[in-house]
């Protein structure tokens, strides 16, 4: 009979679809999309994105960067990641480096995580910002 074949594919795609929701469920549980977020782009990297991380405590901001397009020079710098609170105080700035080489035709996205060291409830809204060279805390804004 020919439906059986058809049968198993069925039950292949089933167990397919099973197998690859389990195993996405845990890392979007891990992520809060709908936290109020700025991101900077600056001269030569183009911030893509950034979130708060809800399986840690305290606070880790986790997101991607890429080459901007169009800049074609070595890529420098680092991440200025700030954290207020509900009230639009800043809680803290701290500096993140992203992980990756910005190299070749096709700029890859490259990740970049910032332990805040703040409770996780406290963070109302986040900015994300590109900063030439090495990070200084006094000439931090």
């Amino acid at each position: 009979m020919r439906t059986e074949p058809a049968r198993t594919a069925c039950r292949r795609m089933a167990w397919g679809a099973a197998i690859l929701a389990a195993l996405l469920a845990p890392g979007l549980a891990t992520a809060q999309p709908y936290m109020r977020s700025e991101l900077r782009h600056g001269g030569r990297i183009e911030v893509l994105s950034a979130y708060l991380r809800a399986d840690v405590d305290p606070a880790v901001v986790a997101g991607q960067v890429r080459r901007a397009e169009g800049w074609r020079g070595p890529v420098s710098g680092h991440l200025h990641v700030e954290a207020f609170d509900a009230g639009d105080r800043r809680l803290v700035l701290v500096p993140a480096l992203w992980r990756g080489r910005p190299s070749g035709r096709h700029a890859p996205m490259m990740p970049y995580t910032a332990q805040l060291g703040v409770p996780r409830a406290d963070v109302a809204r986040l900015t994300v910002s590109w900063a030439p060279g090495r990070h200084d805390r006094e000439a931090a804004p």
